[in-house]
C-alpha cells in the first residue's frame, strides 16, 4: 500500500507528454547526478517526485537497474501512447491512463480502493479518510496505521484530478493560473 507518493501534486496537462519525452531522451533523468531534472522539466523538486510516480503508476514506466542507476524505462503501454497520441488528446487515452491509475492498489492504493471498493455516492472529506483507514487497517498485516494527513491529501489530489478548480472553487481560479489536470474520464 502506498499513500501521498504524489507529494500533494496531481497530473498536470502536459506532464507525462513532458516526462516521456524526457526518459525518451535519458532513461536516468530522475537518478543521475549530473543531471538537474527541475531544469530539464522546468518544474520544482517536489514537482519531480510526483512526475515520477505518475509515469510509474499509471503504467507509462517502469523502473529497473541498470547497475548504477535507477532509469525510467516505457512500458508496451507508453510506447503506444508516444507513438498514436502523445499529447493524450484523445478521450480514450485518457481513460485508458485512468483504468491504469485505478487499478493499480500496489502504488496508487486510494486511487483503487476509491474507484473500486468505496461505496457511497455522496460523502464528505471525513466518511472518505475514515472508510479508507478502515480498508487499511483490514488488509494490512502489521505495522501502523497510515498517517490520516496522508488519506486526507490523497483525498485532495483525487477531487483535484477528475474536478476541475473552477467548479470546486470558481473564485480562486483566473485563466492564467490554469493547472487542471488533463486526466479527466
Amino acid at each position: 500500500m502506498r499513500f501521498r507518493a504524489h507529494e500533494s501534486f496531481f497530473i498536470r496537462k502536459g506532464w507525462l507528454y513532458k516526462g516521456l519525452k524526457n526518459v525518451e531522451k535519458n532513461s536516468r533523468i530522475f537518478t543521475d547526478k549530473s543531471i538537474s531534472p527541475s531544469d530539464e522539466f522546468g518544474i520544482g523538486t517536489n514537482m519531480v517526485r510526483s512526475l515520477r510516480y505518475w509515469l510509474r503508476v499509471t503504467g507509462l514506466t517502469r523502473e529497473e537497474n541498470d547497475g548504477n542507476y535507477r532509469i525510467q524505462v516505457k512500458t508496451d503501454f507508453g510506447k503506444l501512447i508516444m507513438v498514436h497520441d502523445r499529447y493524450m488528446e484523445e478521450e480514450g487515452t485518457l481513460w485508458l491512463i485512468h483504468y491504469k491509475l485505478a487499478s493499480n492498489q500496489d502504488m496508487a492504493t486510494a486511487w483503487y480502493w476509491f474507484f473500486n471498493e468505496f461505496n457511497l455516492s455522496e460523502f464528505s472529506k471525513e466518511d472518505f479518510v475514515k472508510d479508507l483507514d478502515g480498508y487499511i487497517r483490514f488488509n494490512q498485516e502489521e505495522g501502523d496505521g497510515i498517517a490520516l494527513s496522508s488519506l486526507e491529501d490523497d483525498f485532495t489530489c483525487i477531487l483535484n484530478t477528475y474536478i476541475p478548480r473552477n467548479k470546486m472553487h470558481p473564485e480562486k481560479v483566473s485563466p492564467e493560473n490554469n493547472i487542471d489536470c488533463a486526466a479527466k474520464p
